[in-house]
């Protein structure tokens, strides 16, 4: 079916087999078929991508940073020393959205290079921060959530590590330096 001038809606060709060309962009220009699929060369070996996500987490609070005002229906209100979400009985706090970046890299390595102690190692660095400057990041701010690998071939492995920098998220004894 055509659709305006000269293009084609892809939802409605029945068959796409041996259907003509038609003008739309693709590598090298020209004519092409929209179905037409192109492969992306794989990455080689000693490269490397990045990914990132900046959208943010929760922490649930139970005292505020500041009182900037309180109120009350008649009278003085009661102070709560900083207090937040208090019932008559409890504090029950609030969640609150704090920064969080998260980011992951892909590296392209050599399947000689990723053995058992490599991924080994992996493993027992998964729930650690950094004890050093990492990528611009002081000791203790980037804490690595683990890896994923597969092998591309017979010579070739994707790894993918994990990671994710708030410095109030982690600023917690429970997380150990590596």
């Amino acid at each position: 079916m055509t659709v305006g001038a000269g293009l084609v809606n892809p939802l409605s060709l029945p068959d796409r087999g041996n259907d003509p060309p038609v003008p739309f962009p693709g590598p090298g220009g020209g004519r092409h078929r929209l179905w037409d699929h192109y492969p992306v060369p794989p990455a080689p070996v000693g490269e490397s991508s990045f990914a990132f996500d900046t959208s943010g987490g929760t922490q649930h609070i139970t005292q505020s940073l500041a009182t900037i005002a309180s109120y009350a229906a008649s009278g003085t209100p009661p102070d709560f020393g900083g207090a937040v979400g208090v019932t008559h009985d409890s504090v029950e706090g609030v969640d609150i959205t704090i920064p969080v970046y998260s980011f992951s890299e892909t590296h392209f390595l050599d399947a000689a290079f990723v053995t058992p102690a490599y991924y080994g190692t992996l493993f027992n660095l998964t729930g650690k921060v950094n004890n050093a400057s990492f990528k611009g990041l002081a000791a203790g701010e980037c804490l690595f959530l683990g890896a994923s690998g597969s092998k591309r071939g017979a010579e070739d492995c994707d790894i993918v590590t994990h990671r994710r920098i708030s410095t109030s998220q982690f600023s917690h004894a429970a997380f150990q330096q590596s």
